[in-house]
């Protein structure tokens, strides 16, 4: 080998050690900010990103609470409790929905013997509107004769898309209303279906197509998909059948619905993420955890062309929340895990994300298992590694 070769060599292999390695995807979560302004018996949390802001709500044993805060978790507006509820008036979990002037946030309570669904405006500001509005009275057939026990809000214009599971003596009803923004009744509503038992309404927006979802049966349900074109069902769809479905989360990406949801395996809860082509009915699954642990309770994001799973997970006898991705050609990578040390609970909130970062709100009882109480809290992910994020 001659020299001048050597030193070609020798060259070129300096220029390849020079080049940085890809690294692996990964992310952090940053210090946590209490929302709560005391710890409470939390039993649900919801969210919903309105640029650089992020609206909270959450529904404990004293009521519906509500705050807002920004993307360097500075709380721009502190716990605010909506409704105060008594121990046999105590609200469903509540449902977020943005609007064009700002936010609407909607839960069930009882009334009288009567569980009735409620809606409340909320101003860009955070200002609430002067009190909450029920979407039913007494007199008008509806409230009467069902015990209304889930809804999920999606604005749309001028006016909201009200998924509402109601309780009648023969079992729970499915059905779509929509309102204007006066909270007016626009026609009859759709009836969607009916079961003894519902659980987890969710509404998602894919196009001109609006996507109603719930779960039909126990803890082990069908998650069913309904859906709507112009005002009409044209469509209904079975995610699991058989019954293994649980707990879930929808995203729209590119004209499909991207569904990350729990699948009971016998003993535990494992974890799918769902690609769902609403025209052909096609779906591509890829399992996102399939072990011993117990998955449950997902929130989804995009970020580049991965989504991002956050789920809690049970594993012999510890409390964690799992942060994963899912990338094209359906590899699937660990990109953090946080102990929630001496918890028994988690409930999932809200993921925002803004590029590689964003904001994870959920609820736990780390230190408060005695006393059978929970705070909400938030913290900021970074995520870094993964492709086609800015």
């Amino acid at each position: 080998m001659s020299r001048n070769t050597l030193t070609i060599l020798t060259l070129l292999v300096t220029a390849l050690l020079a080049i940085p390695l890809a690294a692996a995807p990964h992310c952090t979560l940053g210090p946590e900010t209490r929302l709560n302004a005391s710890p409470e018996r939390v039993t649900g949390v919801t969210g919903v990103q309105a640029g650089d802001q992020l609206a909270v709500s959450w529904t404990s044993y004293d009521g519906v609470h509500y705050a807002r805060l920004n993307e360097r978790l500075e709380i721009l507006t502190p716990d605010v409790m909506l409704f105060p509820s008594s121990a046999d008036a105590r609200p469903g979990h509540p449902t977020l929905a943005l609007t064009d002037t700002g936010f609407e946030v909607g839960w069930s309570a009882r009334v009288d013997d009567t569980r009735y669904p409620y809606m409340q405006s909320i101003a860009g500001d955070g200002r609430a509107s002067s009190s909450a509005q029920p979407l039913h009275s007494p007199g008008d057939g509806v409230g009467t004769a069902a015990q209304s026990v889930h809804a999920s809000l999606l604005a749309d214009g001028d006016g909201t898309w009200n998924l509402e599971v109601a309780r009648f003596q023969d079992g729970m009803r499915v059905s779509l209303q929509r309102r204007s923004a006066s909270g007016a009744l626009q026609g009859d509503g759709i009836a969607l279906s009916r079961a003894q038992t519902v659980l987890w309404p969710r509404l998602a927006r894919v196009g001109d197509r609006i996507v109603a979802a719930w779960l039909e049966g126990d803890d082990a349900g069908d998650i069913r998909l309904a859906v709507i074109e112009n005002r009409q069902m044209t469509k209904v769809m079975s995610l699991t059948q058989g019954g293994s479905g649980g707990a879930f989360a929808l995203l729209a990406d590119r004209g499909r619905l991207i569904v990350a949801y729990d699948s009971w395996q016998g003993a535990h809860f494992d974890q799918y993420l769902a690609r769902v082509n609403l025209d052909s009915g096609r779906i591509d699954r890829t399992p996102l955890a399939n072990s011993a642990a117990h998955e449950f309770d997902p929130l989804l994001a995009q970020v580049g062309n991965s989504f991002v799973v956050v789920s809690g997970e049970h594993f012999e006898g510890r409390l964690w929340m799992v942060v994963r991705s899912v990338a094209d050609g359906d590899s699937v990578q660990e990109l953090a895990r946080k102990e929630l040390t001496g918890g028994l609970s988690y409930r999932a909130g809200a993921l925002a994300m803004d590029g590689a970062s964003g904001v994870l709100v959920w609820s736990d009882d780390r230190d408060l298992v005695a006393q059978r109480a929970a705070n909400v809290l938030a913290a900021r992910l970074e995520c870094s590694g993964l492709t086609g994020a800015k």
